[in-house]
């Protein structure tokens, strides 16, 4: 039961980045460990974005910490600010 266990999640994912004039800049890789809490309305963990450029050398890193909280179209805009 969800109730009695934490879950593990892993995800990597590919999107295509655009400059201000809409000029593509190349695609980034986006990868995210997580953990969902026992009531599946929570998840923590880490993230890694690799942004590169339309040749595949990498041009940037960014690594950090993310949280989320589940909201339904009955969550008042006050709790999600």
């Amino acid at each position: 039961m969800a109730e009695d266990r934490t879950v593990q999640l892993s995800a990597d994912h590919f999107a295509l980045t655009f400059d201000t004039s809409n000029n593509f800049v190349g695609p980034a890789q986006v990868q995210e460990d997580v953990t969902l809490d026992k009531k599946a309305d929570q998840y923590t963990g880490t993230f890694k974005t690799d942004f590169y450029d339309p040749s595949g050398n990498v041009i940037v890193e960014v690594v950090g910490q993310i949280t989320a909280a589940r909201i339904t179209v009955d969550t008042p805009v006050g709790d999600v600010l």
